[in-house]
């Protein structure tokens, strides 16, 4: 996974990010997902329900 710094903060945040607004509604479901996303190197989570 490629990582940037994000501004003069000293967090790296995954260049790829994942959006996770349209989860299963399965609970057991989306929790798998967000956590091989995670297992993956993602550690940008986008959980904003609409801009």
């Amino acid at each position: 996974m490629i990582y940037r710094e994000y501004g003069n903060t000293g967090i790296r945040l995954s260049q790829l990010g994942f959006g996770a607004m349209r989860l299963p509604n399965d609970d057991e479901e989306a929790v798998r997902i967000m956590r091989a996303a995670v297992d993956g190197g993602v550690n940008y989570l986008d959980t904003a329900f609409g801009y």
